[in-house]
């Protein structure tokens, strides 16, 4: 088993040298692109006591390298031929699976890690070594902004505990499927239902939730983690202020509770999926090698998160559309049935429906007019009253 785990390390090789460079590359743009000399009024404050220190860019494509990279380590799943060889190998249960997805894990780990310190180590370079070179004036003055850095301690363990964690997100989604094709679909269908589902559900609680302040509101998707850490880091990056605190005072106590309790439910949503991913990861067994790199699955999770994404997803555009005309309405329907039906024919790989599964589009594009209908109705209720 050794001997596999190395193996499998040697073959990830190029991908741990392509994550390590672009890691790097991101870290070291950034790095540099941080601005550390701020103007000072002499008669009045900026009006921003803090700057960006830059890492955000680097922590969103972490993000997406640990939404994505599941799929690389599903190859014995995916190819008949390799599901046989392994299947042969005098491995225990679930070894394959553990190897090939923990060595993915950890290689993208040391590689992020590296670009971590690389950012840290050029951004505190910068820093330091910078000079005042602008000239002051009697209305105001120049002076280096220093970051706060034991910060970076907290924020690399955050970034790495919600990373794993949807990496486990992930891999529930693109285990559901037996070939690459249908887990990049499910994938992308499992991430828009986390993302749609408690904002819909929001929509019908506070009319001013949704969907005009959408972008705060992420739902359970990789944004909320990216989000959240961003905001909270920032602010105590740049200037050590607690992010909690500022929004305390700037809120007083009238915080609104729906909005707490969304917050506060997403995460549970996110945590859950990510104890779901780690349960199927250790627990489940793998499907038969007779269905390796075939679309069909003993399962009805492929087809059930498929639906949901378009159902709860297409409910989301929808809910919009119908503020604007009934004209752009009718259009998106076209197009939400333009991209319904063959997405859905490409993953079955089969475009003549039964006559059950048409019931079930039938029923999805039903739940999405409904809905939408409904959540305007109340909209326009609440702005009536």
């Amino acid at each position: 088993m050794k001997r596999f785990v190395f193996g499998s390390i040697l073959r990830k090789l190029p991908l741990f040298i392509i994550l390590t460079v672009v890691f790097s590359s991101i870290a070291i743009f950034s790095a540099s692109n941080v601005e550390f000399v701020r103007q000072v009024g002499r008669h009045y404050y900026y009006m921003n006591n803090y700057g960006d220190p830059g890492f955000t860019f680097l922590i969103v494509f972490f993000f997406i390298m640990m939404t994505i990279l599941p799929l690389f380590s599903m190859n014995y799943r995916y190819s008949l031929a390799r599901a046989d060889v392994f299947k042969q190998a005098a491995f225990k249960d679930k070894s394959i699976r553990y190897a090939e997805h923990l060595s993915t894990l950890v290689i993208t780990l040391i590689g992020f890690t590296f670009a971590f310190l690389v950012f840290i180590g050029v951004l505190a370079f910068r820093n330091f070594t910078t000079r005042i070179t602008a000239y002051s004036t009697s209305e105001y003055y120049y002076e280096i902004w220093y970051l706060q850095y034991v910060y970076f301690i907290p924020l690399y363990f955050v970034v790495i505990v919600f990373g794993v964690a949807q990496y486990f997100v992930s891999y529930l989604f693109v285990s559901r499927s037996n070939c690459v094709r249908n887990s990049i679909i499910i994938l992308i269908m499992g991430e828009l239902t986390l993302f749609a589902a408690p904002t819909i559900f929001a929509s019908f609680f506070d009319c001013n939730y949704y969907p005009y302040t959408f972008i705060a509101y992420t739902g359970a998707s990789p944004a909320l983690p990216i989000i959240s850490i961003v905001e909270v880091f920032n602010r105590a990056i740049a200037s050590g202020e607690n992010y909690f605190e500022y929004w305390r005072q700037v809120n007083g106590n009238a915080v609104d509770g729906f909005v707490l309790f969304m917050f506060v439910w997403n995460y549970l949503i996110f945590i859950g999926m990510t104890v779901l991913g780690i349960v199927a990861f250790t627990k489940e067994k793998d499907p038969s090698g007779e269905f390796a790199g075939k679309s069909s699955t003993k399962k009805p999770f492929q087809e059930i998160i498929f639906h949901a994404g378009f159902a709860l997803f297409g409910t989301f555009i929808s809910s919009m559309m119908i503020r604007l005309n009934l004209l752009s309405y009718f259009l998106f329907l076209v197009f939400f049935l333009a991209a319904y039906y063959p997405l859905y024919g490409t993953l079955i790989r089969n475009f003549k429906l039964k006559p059950w599964q048409i019931g079930v589009m039938a029923g999805v594009v039903l739940f999405m007019i409904l809905v939408s209908v409904s959540n305007n109705a109340l909209r326009d209720f609440y702005d009536f009253y």
